[in-house]
């Protein structure tokens, strides 16, 4: 195996079994010229819900935020097949739990700040102010659900 191969396996292994990464697309944005990595994940083809459907394209993508990796920000777009049935013209396409509810962050990346003491992220959030904007309303819903809110 590729090390990049590698790598992405060690990350993202459980979204690979589903995904196949088509593309990684890096930027700088905002005064600060933050890094961002966009990863775009494209549903492998035989992810087909059920035998004898025909391919229809793409869903639109479901962007969501992921764990940032040394300073830089880590975004994820995942392209879901759309397939439909040739007998009953039934569309059909799959779902995934990758976003943690009422968020557009990843679960894992959700799970993570969860699990913190919320002091402590809001301290580490601080010292990335692009990212505390971007998540702080995620953020905010994360800390309730831990609370039971």
């Amino acid at each position: 195996m590729r090390p990049m191969k590698e790598l992405f396996k060690i990350f993202y292994g459980d979204w690979l079994d589903w995904f196949e990464i088509e593309k990684v697309d890096k930027k700088e944005v905002g005064k600060e010229k933050a890094i961002e990595l966009i990863i775009h994940f494209k549903e492998k083809p035989e992810q087909a819900p059920r035998k004898n459907l025909v391919q229809k394209g793409f869903c639109n993508p479901l962007e969501l935020i992921d764990h940032p990796v040394r300073g830089m920000f880590i975004y994820v777009k995942f392209y879901r097949r759309r397939w439909q049935d040739p007998k009953t013209g039934e569309e059909i396409r799959n779902n995934y739990d990758l976003r943690f509810p009422g968020t557009k962050l990843t679960k894992k990346f959700a799970d993570f700040l969860k699990s913190e003491d919320p002091k402590q992220v809001h301290e580490l959030l601080d010292g990335v102010p692009y990212l505390r904007d971007r998540i702080k309303k995620d953020l905010d819903v994360v800390q309730k659900s831990s609370l039971g809110i």
